[in-house]
């Protein structure tokens, strides 16, 4: 027999059950307003994603496609790789005969995203699973670099151009591949510089963009270079009133998070030089400034090799970032990322020894500066009245007379157009034969083989009790055969070469079963005599591939007492 309810009870569960009702509609209410807002958001701005979308769906496509071929595995990408291993497995935050040359928290974000994906367990490599990671990070670069350029209020046309740019020139093609710590602090700076040109003043997107400064400088060192371009934005979109107090809490920001390294490093004993160990100071300071030369590279030293090697692969470079880097100067809007392409570019001619990759540094600020050139001479050009009357049928310019390829109410109204034009068309005819090659050759070419073929010959022929010396892009991939990387996988140019690395161990170079020789190894010869040693003493058995990009496998002569 059931218990009857009172009027009590049976009110308060009406109440509850109202109220109930209650929460559930304004629940719904408020997913209805967000999804209305994020479609109001999405129609508002369909006219930039009609652009942005496309532009993007080709920047992948052109980033991922062939990635595992172009270019070849590099040294820097191994020591790169084996650190983030080395997090992972061993517990340090860095690989033995550490080195303070790289900042903790790149590594940091490349082992999570291996964690998180399996990517020491890629079935290319290691270093290719490092690779995904860096398209991860071109792609969200390419979206906040639309977003600042927007913000920078320049056209969808000319934040597209700057797109293709910033993705489609060679060395953009080849560097923005590689698995290296620039790569993934790009984003981070890009992230800083969108947040402080926020349209809305306010203390949260200032600090924001302070934090994500600090994890810039955390995953390259070389990105502190960037601070004025950032102090800059702030001061010039924050509140007169409120300046300096933003400025300091980001400096702040900066300071502790670099005082807790060097806590870390001074609790390791590491913080200040000494004799046979890696110290944080050395590293922060070869890492920002390099060996300095105090003057324009030598033709001996690394960085006129690193200038040489980018003039190479497009010598379009210079000429973009002088015409950005020389407008920008002039305009209010670009000021301050032409002001960051100089420092950049000083800094370059003035560092003794330069990484490679330093150039991936400028690439966003020379592609928003060209951009933003073309853009401001295409707008005044309707301003400038000419000094020479178009005919019907011709226009004459700078004394030439040419036919025109342009209507001619086109070019009454936008009289300088004919400049922008002959000047994009000379552009073109220069750069066209450099880029073709190059853009063939990164979706094509398979420039990565040797490494592999020579991987390959070494696990079917080199029994697991060898030791080998190789290049650290391949040694992470011979653990498994080799046992473990730190006791028979010797790395010659382990941490980009570095004498005083590879001096720690200066009787071990010759004592190995087989040498794998590469482009990396050949370079590391050149300039220290253990490797050059080694190389001489040992006599070839394989060889994989032609030119530089050529693997050769050598046996050493025994050692009596190497074993």
């Amino acid at each position: 027999m059931s218990t009857p309810i009172d009027g009590g009870s049976g009110r308060a569960v009406a109440h509850a059950a109202a109220g109930a009702r209650d929460a559930w509609a304004r629940a719904g209410s408020a997913a209805r307003a967000q999804a209305g807002a994020a479609g109001r958001a999405v129609y508002r701005h369909r006219r930039s994603l009609a652009v942005l979308l496309p532009v993007l769906a080709a920047i992948a496509a052109l980033q991922a496609v062939n990635v595992a071929g172009f270019p070849q595995r590099t040294a820097e990408e191994g020591g790169y790789v084996a650190h983030a291993y080395a997090l992972l497995h061993f517990g340090g935050m860095a690989h033995p005969a550490q080195w303070y040359d790289q900042p903790p928290l790149g590594r940091l974000q490349f082992a999570a995203y291996a964690a998180l994906t399996g990517g020491f367990d890629h079935p290319a490599g290691m270093v290719i699973a490092g690779r995904g990671f860096m398209v991860l990070a071109h792609l969200a670069s390419c979206v906040l670099l639309w977003i600042l350029a927007r913000r920078t209020e320049m056209a969808r046309w000319a934040a597209a151009g700057a797109l293709l740019l910033f993705t489609a020139s060679p060395l953009a093609v080849e560097y923005h591949r590689l698995a290296a710590p620039d790569n993934i602090a790009t984003p981070w700076v890009l992230a800083a510089f969108v947040l402080a040109c926020t349209p809305r003043p306010r203390l949260a997107p200032f600090l924001a963009s302070g934090a994500a400064f600090t994890v810039a400088v955390l995953s390259k060192e070389s990105a502190l270079l960037l601070l004025p371009v950032l102090v800059w934005l702030i001061w010039r979109n924050e509140h007169p009133g409120d300046r300096g107090h933003t400025l300091a809490l980001v400096g702040s920001m900066l300071v502790y998070a670099w005082l807790a390294y060097a806590v870390f490093a001074l609790v390791r004993g590491e913080l200040f030089p000494a004799p046979g160990q890696a110290s944080l100071w050395d590293g922060a300071v070869n890492g920002l400034l390099g060996r300095g030369s105090g003057s324009v590279p030598s033709p001996g030293n690394t960085a006129a090799g690193a200038i040489g090697a980018w003039l190479r692969l497009d010598p379009m470079l210079p000429l973009l970032g002088a015409a950005g880097a020389a407008t920008g100067v002039f305009s209010r809007r670009f000021r301050p990322y032409a002001a960051g392409l100089l420092v950049l570019m000083l800094a370059a001619l003035l560092i003794g020894e330069l990484p490679a990759a330093y150039v991936l540094a400028m690439l966003p600020l020379v592609a928003l500066t060209a951009a933003g050139a073309a853009e401001i001479a295409l707008r005044r050009s309707r301003r400038v009245q000419p000094a020479w009357r178009p005919s019907a049928n011709r226009s004459t310019l700078f004394g030439f007379t040419a036919v025109r390829l342009l209507p001619l109410r086109t070019v009454r109204r936008y009289p300088l157009v004919p400049v922008l034009v002959a000047a994009a068309l000379l552009l073109a005819v220069l750069a066209a034969p450099t880029w073709a090659a190059s853009l063939r050759g990164s979706l094509s070419a398979d420039a990565d083989r040797p490494m592999r073929a020579a991987a390959d010959w070494i696990r079917r022929n080199a029994a697991p009790t060898d030791r080998v010396a190789v290049d650290p892009a391949m040694g992470m991939d011979l653990r498994d055969h080799l046992g473990a990387a730190r006791v028979n996988v010797i790395a010659f140019a382990s941490f980009g070469g570095r004498t005083e690395v590879i001096a720690q161990v200066p009787d071990r170079w010759h004592r190995h079963d087989l040498i794998v020789e590469t482009s990396a190894v050949r370079r590391a010869a050149a300039r220290l005599p253990q490797v050059g040693d080694a190389l001489r003493g040992a006599h070839p058995i394989a060889r994989f591939g032609t030119g530089d990009d050529r693997v050769v496998v050598r046996e050493a002569p025994p050692v009596a007492d190497e074993r």
